[in-house]
């Protein structure tokens, strides 16, 4: 896994952890207590997560947790869902986001 795009959060001086989402080894709690503030989770899926759910992730952002949260273009429904649930929704299936000021012209006009 490239963390290249992490070097900028961790010279703000926050300690990061890295899990993949099927790991057993995350957790969010220890003793009743939140571990973590913030969360950053990239998925294309939900069905490998074991060790948490999506509704203990809503939980933690219920009770203040910060979270970003990614995927590709191949949402599946329950990801649609939980995205709702937390008040944001993607496009319809096969759209895509565009940047139009870095953008590959190759890619672009195809």
């Amino acid at each position: 896994m490239n963390y290249v795009c992490f070097y900028f959060v961790a010279s703000l001086d926050l300690n990061l952890s890295f899990f993949p989402i099927d790991s057993n080894k995350f957790t969010l709690k220890k003793y009743g207590e939140y571990i973590y503030g913030n969360i950053i989770l990239f998925s294309t899926n939900v069905d490998p997560m074991t060790s948490i759910s999506l509704g203990d992730i809503l939980d933690f952002v219920n009770e203040g947790g910060n979270l970003i949260f990614a995927t590709n273009g191949k949402v599946n429904d329950n990801l649609r869902l939980f995205a709702e649930s937390l008040g944001a929704e993607f496009d319809n299936k096969g759209s895509r986001v565009i940047d139009h000021f870095s953008y590959s012209q190759e890619l672009d006009t195809k």
